[in-house]
């Protein structure tokens, strides 16, 4: 970089004239001179003698090669407006950062430093197009910083971003800036990182992470945010709502409910056109407003009351953590109840009938109307949603009637309009159209029946609209988008409106709730092939009795028929989402795998006795065992230094010692001790497709299936004579999206016929994806009051699965899952019939938590004796 004096105007034309030529078949990419004037003449009075040396400097450097043309101008258009950006605007900066001199620097000086070192920095890697989008990002990027020590970090992001994923820097380079929105730096950067470590050299898969176009970019993001998760607070808000209206309601967070982006290309980095189009309207990068959708409340995602209020109150309110996290959840629950409110009270309307600011107004209306009837129930929610009004009517005057003050009004109405008692009349500050819409307002609702006065709320809509007009010289058609949220817990009303007759008539329809009727044999017999009964018929009728059909197997009823059919494949949980270990990234994947409970097939339980039948040997051993196992009641502990009672034959042995003149033994006290086993038992079975291989050489061709079925029968034998509290589960998957679980008998049911059943029906199929399913046994253990818990994992095989080619990832998650156990109090043991076992079952359990059984067969009588020397010492 040369000196600093100023630079030749003439200079600065000759190579807009030499950029311009280059691509005079591109008249969309010439650079105006006027531009470049304005911008050097800003530059001489936004910045200071030293800044301004270091940005001609960069200048003349460019200058020396054509083909960094783009980048000069980008320099130029962009750097002397770095100075407004919030994050660089009077903050002190260190002088351990400087770029080309050991003396400290001036905080500016510095940054442009920085940035042109950046800049040279991408040009090792990408063209000249990438480095100008850079320069061009920066302004807004700093925008959402909040010191220049962040802005930094973020120069030194992108060096690091395009060493890992050059080809990628574009989708990152267009959206930061509305990603910094959501997310604070250190969130932004670790979304960043992970990305480019998980998918190194996977250019299409990198793509679709920096554009939020894949769940896992989406499930990292989301654990990045700002604010409280919607997820983390889900449960409390669904109970006060059903406190509250004594009903229950379908919430979800937006983001997983709509899709985040639209489809566009944003391949223009001119400065003079907007390269965020691709996001612009992302729920997720804009302020969110709950919505309602065919009944169901989508609230953001995410919410941070702080930055919504954006009010000094609301600052001194939440000077701890703890206070913004409750800030955060009343928002959540006023934004909640709402909405309930609408789903209650309000109707929708024809769109098409009413201009954009006459539906803006008449929401404005409806808004109060609902939640005057909801505060007329239930008073307290008057606090809750007042505390997020604040007053405006202090920032204007009657006399204003610029086009911003209208907004200004709008709010004012409608933080007057939540309280009838207000004295509007006398507060002269107040714009008139507040008064006369508090009077108007109040005045309908005290005359008319609030759950029938739609027309004339929207005649004062119409009427507020019209007045808004006349006095702040606004158009009718503005649109709703341009909009601010007139309170942030209110809804965006989009469910108040319809754009057709029809779906007025199917909102009418869906009001009428669903009867219903116990009926009797006759009349099922006559309706049950209806063919126009639906899930939106009027009534659902019940027959109590078993119901049985010409045609159906005989002495089966369709209730038996039914439950068979849905047998191994219903699922009877939601999807439950876990994290999974790559060992390549050193870190956990949120949110991987996709697991769901399904409802075991059903057996006979005959089957069951008589697998006990055909093993009376093994059956006597087992007695004999749970004999031995068994707690023994009270146990004398004698020789004890202090008890419960004087052991007799230690105090006259001390008796002799003291006549003898020796020092006696004082442990002369005996203790009762109950014997109780406190242990807790999860049977967790591979049920995998490989479990169905026959045993080679077997008389009675079993499968290992079979066999493992036969020992886990025993052990349940042994468990249930000892008294132990134990449950069997089992597990398959096909693929992370699809990992399914099966539990044949819980901690706190009795080993019955109906738990011998579902044991009998066991069924094997797909892979091993073993991680997830130790996971989610690690749960049900979590809930045991026992003192002991032992896992006892019995497999054929090492973790493997449809979409994982690496045979170490899932090894190494499933040990990551191991430790998990360790770390809950959780004792593994995995018992495995696989003679390839010692190459790894050593490295995912550890020494001493594996048996290798050489021969299949010899199951049934290993897994009681080995679950015996495990949990003798229990008691």
């Amino acid at each position: 970089m040369d000196d600093g004096t100023p630079l030749s105007i003439q200079d600065i034309k000759l190579v807009v004239e030499r950029h311009n030529g280059a691509n005079s078949n591109s008249e969309s990419d010439d650079i105006h001179f006027e531009d470049i004037e304005v911008a050097l003449s800003d530059a001489q009075h936004l910045l200071q003698s030293d800044e301004l040396a270091s940005f001609y400097q960069a200048i003349r450097s460019f200058m020396s090669n054509k083909r960094f043309d783009p980048i000069t101008f980008a320099w130029v258009l962009t750097i002397p407006y770095l100075s407004f950006a919030s994050g660089l605007k009077d903050i002190p900066f260190e002088s351990d950062v400087c770029i080309a001199e050991k003396t400290p620097q001036t905080k500016s000086d510095s940054v442009t430093r920085k940035i042109y070192s950046t800049t040279m920095e991408l040009g090792r890697w990408v063209s000249s197009a990438r480095q100008a989008q850079f320069l061009y990002s920066l302004p807004k990027v700093a925008t959402q910083l909040n010191s220049s020590k962040e802005f930094l970090a973020y120069l030194q992001l992108i060096e690091l971003l395009v060493l890992k994923a050059p080809r990628n820097l574009k989708s990152v380079l267009d959206n930061a800036s509305l990603y910094l929105q959501a997310l604070p730096f250190s969130g932004f950067r670790y979304w960043v990182l992970f990305g480019a470590n998980a998918h190194a050299h996977q250019y299409e898969a990198l793509d679709a992470y920096f554009s939020l176009a894949s769940t896992e970019s989406l499930t990292v993001f989301q654990k990045q945010r700002k604010g409280t998760l919607f997820s983390n607070v889900q449960r409390q808000v669904h109970f006060f709502l059903r406190a509250v209206w004594g009903s229950d309601f379908f919430m979800r967070p937006i983001s997983m409910h709509k899709s985040l982006f639209a489809n566009g290309d944003t391949t223009d980095v001119s400065p003079m056109k907007d390269t965020h189009s691709k996001i612009a309207t992302s729920p997720i990068m804009t302020t969110q407003l709950a919505t309602i959708e065919d009944g169901v409340i989508l609230l953001p995602d995410a919410v941070d009351a702080i930055a919504t209020l954006n009010t000094r109150n609301a600052a001194e309110t939440a000077q701890s953590h703890s206070t913004q996290a409750t800030l955060n959840k009343q928002l959540y629950r006023a934004m909640s109840a709402h909405c309930a409110a609408h789903v209650k009270y309000s109707r929708p309307r024809l769109r098409d009938a009413f201009s954009p600011l006459e539906r803006i107004c008449i929401g404005l209306f409806e808004d109060a109307r609902v939640e005057a009837m909801a505060i007329e129930v239930f008073p307290g929610l008057k606090i809750l949603w007042k505390c997020f009004h604040h007053p405006c009517h202090r920032h204007h005057q009657n006399n204003n009637t610029s086009a911003e003050s209208y907004l200004v009004v709008l709010k004012d109405i409608a933080n007057a309009l939540l309280d009838k008692d207000a004295s509007i009349e006398a507060d002269n500050t107040r714009h008139q159209l507040v008064t006369a819409s508090h009077t108007k307002f109040w005045n309908t609702l005290s005359h008319d029946d609030k759950h029938d006065s739609s027309q004339e709320i929207e005649r004062l809509g119409c009427w507020l609209a019209h007045e808004v007009i006349q006095e702040f010289d606004i158009s009718a058609s503005i649109p709703s988008s341009h909009m601010e949220p007139l309170a942030p817990y209110r809804d965006d009303n989009i469910a108040m409106w319809c754009d057709s007759e029809a779906e007025l008539v199917r909102w009418e329809v869906q009001q009428h709730q669903q009867v219903r009727r116990s009926v009797t044999v006759t009349q099922m017999v006559n309706e049950i092939d209806c063919e126009l009964a639906d899930e939106n018929a009027q009534e659902i009728w019940t027959l109590h009795s078993e119901f049985f059909r010409d045609g159906d197997p005989e002495n089966v009823s369709m209730n038996e028929r039914d439950a068979n059919a849905l047998a191994g494949n219903e699922n009877i949980s939601p999807p439950i989402l876990y994290p999974e270990w790559d060992y390549g990234l050193q870190a956990h994947r949120p949110d991987w795998v996709t697991l769901t409970e399904r409802r075991p097939s059903l057996g006979l339980s005959e089957d069951i006795d008589s697998i006990l039948a055909k093993r009376q040997m093994l059956v006597r051993k087992i007695k004999t065992l749970v004999e031995t196992l068994q707690p023994k009641g009270l146990t004398r502990l004698r020789k004890q230094y202090d008890g419960d009672g004087l052991d007799l034959d230690a105090a006259i042995d001390a008796m002799k010692e003291l006549r003898r003149g020796a020092l006696p033994e004082m442990n002369i006290d005996q203790r009762l001790k109950r014997q109780e086993r406190d242990v807790a038992v999860l049977v967790l079975l591979d049920l995998s497709q490989s479990t169905l291989d026959t045993i080679p050489n077997d008389d009675e061709s079993r499968t290992i299936l079979d066999v493992a079925k036969e020992a886990t029968v025993m052990l349940a034998s042994a468990l249930d004579g000892i008294g132990d509290t134990f449950a069997i589960h089992g597990f398959s998957s096909n693929g992370r999206e699809d990992v399914q679980y099966q539990r044949f008998k819980d901690f706190d049911e009795a080993y019955d016929d109906k738990a011998k059943s579902r044991l009998a029906g066991i069924q094997g199929g797909l892979s091993t994806r073993m991680g997830t399913a130790l996971r989610h046994a690690k749960t049900f253990l979590a809930k045991q009051p026992q003192r002991k818990k032992l896992l006892l994992l019995v497999g054929d095989g090492e973790p493997a699965d449809v979409d994982v080619r690496d045979p170490l990832y899932l090894q190494a998650d499933t040990r990551r899952a191991v430790d998990e156990l360790c770390s809950q109090g959780v004792i593994p043991y995995c018992l495995t019939i696989d003679p390839d076992a010692d190459n790894y079952v050593g490295q995912i359990f550890g020494q001493g938590h594996y048996t290798v059984v050489d021969k299949v067969t010899q199951l049934p009588d290993v897994l009681p004796s080995l679950f015996a020397s495990l949990t003798k010492r229990a008691g």
